[in-house]
């Protein structure tokens, strides 16, 4: 172990890694009459305390000493990364429409990269608030790209695939009657979902990415009736919109979902 040498008041110490690196800069009021060495900070072996420079005097309370037993945090190496869209517009969906909202999407992905850092400071910090209020803030951002990807990933060109394949012949006429009334009346997301528990499709909505979400339910197909997605060409038009996404459904891949989902879940 490493032990602060004996100093004046008001000391700064700067606190370095086995690299050499500065991993933080402490302060302590201290008696000047010399005492023995002073059992505060305790560093872990290869970590070293010395004196602070006058430049490293100036990081004090910039950079926190980090036990390097949880260097690293239980999830701060997450990284999000945005999908790339396979289509620049769609028929009734404009290339300026979609490319708006994927930047938004990619905004998701920037903020949730940088809050992740912020909630393991608190975490390693011990600041149990701040912890439980980016930990809430982190899981809203996680639906937020997850629902885009699943929104962006399940369109296509003109349509694909066999809506049979997912959907029952004599189920069809409900299940669209129902999704596009769910999408009129909504604000969030309209989600046609797998039931592992009763094996069965339903549909749900989302409001605000964190709220209405189904325990176990496995998206299938994403519908975002955000107004984002639909005003800046539709404007109060919200039905257009809806039968331009309709249009633009790839059944192949929702099935696709269905089917992993399925054998997963066997």
């Amino acid at each position: 172990m490493a032990f602060l040498p004996e100093l004046k008041t008001y000391s700064r110490f700067t606190i370095t890694d086995p690299a050499g690196r500065i991993v933080a800069v402490v302060g302590q009021q201290y008696d000047p009459v010399p005492i023995g060495p002073l059992h505060w900070p305790v560093v872990a072996p290869g970590y070293k305390v010395r004196q602070s420079t006058p430049a490293e005097a100036a990081l004090y309370g910039k950079a926190k000493y980090r036990d390097p037993n949880l260097a690293g945090g239980f999830t701060r190496e997450t990284r999000y990364q945005a999908i790339p869209l396979r289509y620049k517009s769609l028929p009734g969906l404009s290339a300026e429409l979609i490319s708006d909202h994927y930047t938004l999407y990619k905004g998701y992905i920037d903020r949730i990269n940088h809050l992740q850092d912020e909630y393991e400071d608190a975490v390693e910090d011990g600041e149990k608030w701040r912890a439980q209020r980016i930990s809430q803030s982190l899981g809203f951002l996680r639906n937020a790209v997850v629902l885009h990807e699943l929104y962006f990933a399940g369109l296509t060109q003109g349509g694909a695939g066999d809506i049979g394949s997912v959907i029952p012949a004599d189920k069809q006429a409900a299940w669209k009657k129902e999704f596009e009334l769910l999408g009129a009346g909504s604000t969030g997301w309209v989600i046609l979902a797998w039931d592992p528990r009763t094996k069965t499709l339903f549909n749900y909505t989302m409001k605000e990415h964190g709220e209405g979400g189904v325990v176990r339910a496995c998206p299938l197909l994403v519908m975002d009736v955000y107004e984002h997605a639909y005003m800046p060409q539709y404007q109060l038009d919200k039905q257009a919109y809806i039968n331009a996404f309709m249009r633009n459904i790839d059944w192949d891949v929702v099935r696709n979902r269905l089917r992993r989902i399925k054998k997963t879940s066997q």
